[in-house]
């Protein structure tokens, strides 16, 4: 049996997550303050590196079975620049634990 997805019952429905309000407010937010919302230093590069350096950090933390600030496994961060078509962006990648 094949699942049909209905996309418009999924965006009117409450769904776990960072609300619409919410990312409007930060987009907002980043206009009044004179943010770019695009480019190098933006609000987009921004928020993918939050969100590619928490993907990590989970990804190691589950392989590993300990969080980051355990004190089970001492490790330096190494920054690394990733590009990304929203910019370009710095992360601190965690050398393996």
């Amino acid at each position: 049996m094949t699942d049909v997805i209905d996309h418009a019952a999924q965006t009117n429905s409450v769904q776990p997550g960072v609300s619409d309000a919410r990312l409007k407010e930060l987009v907002e937010q980043a206009r009044a303050e004179g943010l770019p919302l695009t480019g190098d230093g933006g609000l987009m590069a921004k928020l993918t590196r939050l969100v590619v350096e928490s993907a990590l950090e989970g990804e190691m933390d589950e392989h590993l079975g300990y969080g980051k600030s355990d004190p089970a496994g001492e490790a330096a961060a190494t920054p690394t620049t990733q590009v990304s078509r929203s910019g370009a962006f710095c992360i601190s990648r965690a050398r393996p634990r």
